[in-house]
């Protein structure tokens, strides 16, 4: 049995798992993008500011997540009695809740404040975790949100906020109205929208040419719930246009990026009003693409696959809608070339033995980028390094490995490459 490039910690047994890539020098630290060539005083590769060891060497502990309202219509107040919905932004599996104060509340990346009362609404946080025991790697507590309790007959606080979407449209098209700003728990059916000259109007509204110059705006009047009307300013209804506005190119890329020819690229020509808010059944949009000035053949629908050829391709489109034509108010640059190449790993030994060190490479010929691993179906936690290193192979350490390289919004996959651990 061989140990490929370290040496063990003394008093750890070979077949034991083993979080950090273990050591009993400097010169048996493999130094990777997150993990140092530096033998810590616990005999474990030191990682950078902010990792801390795991299986497969350095693990980046879980960004501080951000602690915000289940739907955003809402304002941080409740109903007495009512529910509130919070949600934890975090990529996490695990998730825990507490009080400002430290009480612990349940663990879910959502967390359901049921029949709301003084004793359970307040100032509350969540936090991020490896898994369902404390780990180095869990996350900072978040920022604390209040979430405030109007009791019965109590007062609203905030004032609702009206708008309408969306923000241009033709004639005979619907607008959705919306009030949002409002106490969680809140009846919606007792929300009113009223016209500047006084009409109650109702959601979707059908936009005619009578409504061009009124404003509206929303009223909550359930006063069994709370104290008098409560309402919004006014604002104005949709844009109503006879034609398109502008059109514009987007896709999953960005700018100053190089890209492989592998990579796939969808671009979208997009005219606001959207097709949706136009009159396309008397009249159809059709589109075309320009690649560097030049009309690409047989391109006429409203999405476009960048060839993937190696070259810089500059693309614009325009969309022709009742007799005029509308071209693109920017173009999107895509730089293609051949010498990007998708992932390779690439393992230290080629063949491993049971018991030693294994490192896998995510090897590119690029710096950019955001990497990530998988073991057959499941991500590596928290591991982003381009390089892993596993020691004290056993067993349960086969199986088929990918690494992902992200770039924007482009992933490139390596191919499967299957590690075999012979037992003992």
């Amino acid at each position: 049995m061989s140990v490929a490039g370290s040496s063990l910690v003394p008093s750890l047994a070979i077949y034991d798992p083993v979080y950090g890539t273990t050591c009993q020098s400097n010169t048996t630290c493999v130094a990777t993008k997150y993990t140092v060539a530096e033998c810590s005083a616990t005999q474990t590769c030191t990682c950078v500011s902010g990792f801390f060891p795991i299986r497969t060497g350095c693990g980046k502990k879980f960004p501080r997540p951000d602690l915000f309202l289940w739907n955003d219509y809402y304002s941080k107040e409740v109903l007495e009695g009512k529910s509130a919905i919070l949600t934890c932004d975090t990529f996490a599996q695990f998730v825990d809740w507490y009080y400002d104060n430290g009480v612990f509340i349940t663990t879910g990346i959502n967390y359901t404040i049921t029949s709301a009362s003084a004793a359970n609404v307040g100032k509350i946080k969540c936090k991020a975790k490896l898994g369902s025991t404390s780990s180095d790697l869990d996350s900072d507590f978040s920022a604390p949100l209040e979430i405030k309790l109007i009791p019965k007959g109590g007062t609203i606080t905030v004032t609702p906020v009206f708008q309408a979407l969306p923000t241009s449209l033709f004639a005979g098209k619907k607008a959705t109205l919306t009030c949002s700003n409002i106490p969680m728990g809140y009846d919606t059916a007792k929300i009113k929208y009223m016209l500047s000259n006084g009409t109650e109007v109702t959601s979707p509204l059908t936009m005619t040419s009578d409504l061009a110059k009124e404003n509206v705006k929303c009223i909550l009047t359930d006063t069994s719930a709370h104290s008098g009307n409560k309402e919004s300013s006014l604002d104005t209804l949709p844009l109503m246009t006879t034609t398109i506005i502008y059109v514009f190119v987007y896709g999953n890329v960005g700018e100053g990026f190089i890209y492989s020819a592998d990579e796939a690229i969808m671009l979208t020509c997009q005219t606001t009003p959207d097709p949706l808010f136009l009159d396309t059944e008397s009249t159809s949009i059709t589109y075309q693409w320009l690649n560097n000035g030049t009309v690409v053949q047989n391109s006429a629908s409203a999405t476009y696959s960048v060839p993937q050829t190696e070259g810089i391709y500059l693309i614009a489109c325009s969309a022709t809608y009742n007799g005029s034509t509308f071209e693109s108010t920017s173009k999107m640059k895509i730089n293609r070339s051949a010498s990007v190449v998708k992932p390779t790993i690439i393992a230290n030994p080629v063949t491993p033995e049971f018991g030693s060190r294994l490192t896998l490479a995510c090897g590119t010929n690029y710096t950019d980028g955001y990497y990530s691993w998988k073991i057959g179906t499941e991500y590596i936690a928290q591991q982003f390094d381009h390089t892993i290193q596993l020691d004290s192979l056993t067993t349960s350490d086969a199986g088929n490995y990918v690494c992902n390289v992200t770039r924007n919004m482009v992933t490139m996959t390596s191919d499967v490459f299957t590690i075999s651990i012979p037992s003992k």
